[in-house]
């Protein structure tokens, strides 16, 4: 769901911030990173649920099974629900917007770049020029959101009430 609508998204939003282009013209790196925000942005949005889900899912993996506060994912829903109500879903979602924001803006507005670049070089449109733009955009992504997805998950995975902050001091 979070990567159709972050990807589906891209196109028509970077139209949409760039406003009608004349033939040949092409959209700028800012724009490009508008939109990679703005989508980011409404993806992780609908799916912060989701993601809470698998981060706490993945955060009581390292506890023994008698001390795992949750048997399964739907359980996870539903304790967390009963808990805190609607907005329990999406705790972390500040810090969730910012990371995927960041990293989406950086994954599609590079690899939009680089597709551009390589176009204008005389690249042929092909599977190869794919490729190297995939992997140009995967890594600039991850230079650009490590620091960010670390922060995520870390308040993800603080317990309600702790007194501990996502860069583990105490507060």
């Amino acid at each position: 769901m979070f990567a159709g609508l972050r990807i589906g998204l891209y196109v028509p939003i970077r139209n949409i911030i760039c406003g009608e282009m004349q033939p040949g013209q092409a959209p700028t790196i800012l724009q490009k990173i508008a939109a990679g925000l703005v989508t980011g942005a409404l993806g992780i949005t609908v799916a912060n649920p989701t993601d809470l889900v698998k981060v706490r899912m993945q955060g009581q993996g390292r506890l023994p099974a008698a001390e795992r506060p949750y048997a399964s994912s739907m359980d996870c829903y539903k304790k967390t629900f009963a808990k805190d109500g609607m907005k329990g879903l999406w705790v972390g979602w500040g810090p969730n917007v910012m990371r995927n924001s960041i990293i989406n803006a950086a994954e599609l507005a590079a690899y939009d770049q680089f597709k551009q670049t390589f176009l204008l070089m005389g690249m042929p449109d092909n599977i190869l020029m794919h490729i190297s733009c995939a992997f140009g955009a995967g890594f600039v992504a991850c230079i650009v959101g490590s620091p960010v997805d670390v922060l995520k998950t870390r308040m993800m995975n603080i317990a309600p009430g702790s007194t501990q902050t996502p860069l583990g001091l105490v507060a």
